[in-house]
């Protein structure tokens, strides 16, 4: 029976086939929540960040700051502002490329390029899933 069942694991795995039970951790549809403080005035606030694929709105203490497009493949997310009183403005800001780790309900990013200093340090902070 040990046989089998390490056949049928091996199976699985060639064909890319994964235990319902395993799935992995996804930015979307949810929402999480960095609180920022010790940092430039402007910065220090509550900020929120919502996936609903392919758009995303960040919020700074409950309004909306930015809306996008963020692209998602595997463990990079391209974010893309469109509009809001935050939004990187210009050619080279307006896109920021960024890897993202979530363990358990917490959620991390490292960026990989990324010109907008705004986006980047508030990405800096750990956030908190919250639904």
């Amino acid at each position: 029976m040990k046989k089998i069942a390490i056949t049928a694991a091996l199976i699985a795995a060639a064909v890319g086939v994964t235990p319902a039970t395993s799935a992995a951790p996804t930015l979307g549809p949810h929402a999480w929540v960095a609180k920022v403080s010790g940092s430039t005035p402007l910065l220090n606030a509550t900020w929120g960040l919502a996936f609903r694929a392919p758009t995303y709105d960040v919020t700074r203490n409950g309004g909306l700051a930015v809306a996008g497009t963020a692209r998602i493949v595997g463990n990079k997310v391209t974010f893309h502002d469109l509009s809001g009183s935050f939004a990187c403005r210009g050619a080279t800001q307006v896109s920021g490329s960024y890897t993202w780790r979530i363990l358990g309900k917490k959620l991390t990013f490292k960026r990989v390029s990324d010109a907008c200093l705004g986006r980047s340090s508030v990405l800096s902070h750990t956030f908190t899933r919250i639904d």
